[in-house]
């Protein structure tokens, strides 16, 4: 529900600015998200842990599902040890882990099915018109305490559709870019 918000800290890290440029891709970000996931497996560890019903195990879903994703994160862990960077390695894989931790989240949640459908409705819905009213103001809408960035049709980087002599500022939502944004909406 929270991955849609871009609430985040960034970390400025030694050697970030090497062409003079904030670059995205090697910077180290703090989500929002990522706190409640800790927190989340902190309550799924403590419910477990003083649940008196014999029914409340941790399981691990598909075993074959669960193998395949243990052993991509295991890959990834690997594979970070001949990367260039070191630290954007290990933050990159520390964002695999995390989905390792969803996924198991997700199996044992004791939230129906339906439940979680209906608040990923909600967001998606609430995300739909966010970017509607994006596209229709051609600018931001001040939402910045949900993550959303900062857009003007002017500006330079902002995803635009160039149409004739007329440009349209493309929506982003709260989102980062519009493909992003897109790629959200398409999976909602």
């Amino acid at each position: 529900i929270f991955v849609p918000f871009q609430i985040k800290l960034f970390f400025q890290v030694t050697d970030l600015y090497q062409s003079g440029q904030l670059n995205l891709y090697t910077s180290f970000f703090l989500y929002l998200s990522d706190i409640l996931l800790v927190l989340a497996l902190i309550f799924l560890g403590l419910s477990l842990l003083f649940d008196r019903e014999p029914a409340a195990v941790f399981g691990f879903g598909d075993k074959r599902l669960f193998a395949l994703l243990l052993g991509f994160v295991f890959l990834i862990e690997v594979s970070s040890f001949w990367a260039f960077d070191s630290f954007q390695a290990f933050m990159t894989m520390i964002r695999f882990v995390e989905f390792l931790v969803f996924y198991l989240l997700v199996i044992n949640t004791r939230c129906s099915l339906r439940f979680l459908v209906k608040l990923l409705l909600f967001v998606v819905t609430f995300q739909a018109l966010i970017g509607i009213f994006q596209y229709i103001f051609q600018s931001s809408l001040g939402l910045s305490f949900f993550g959303e960035p900062f857009l003007k049709i002017d500006l330079p980087g902002i995803a635009k559709v160039d149409l004739g002599a007329m440009k349209f500022l493309r929506s982003y939502g709260t989102f980062a870019h519009p493909n992003i944004f897109g790629g959200f909406l398409v999976f909602g």
